[in-house]
């Protein structure tokens, strides 16, 4: 979360940040989005990760 607090990011980026393999990053973004914590979003062939306002509250405290 504290990355996509500088900015939205793909998951090939997240998996690089967080050194995670492919399933666990899905399985964390996947709670997180669950949560109401990140959105996706479609640009062209990319999925690309948000904090929503909850997030962003979140990461404030």
């Amino acid at each position: 979360m504290r990355a996509l607090s500088a900015c939205d990011l793909c998951p090939c980026v997240l998996r690089d940040v967080t050194e995670l393999f492919d399933s666990r990053l899905s399985y964390h973004l996947n709670i997180l989005e669950g949560a109401g914590l990140i959105s996706p979003s479609s640009r062209k062939r990319w999925r690309i990760y948000t904090l929503t306002m909850l997030g962003r509250a979140l990461i404030a405290e």
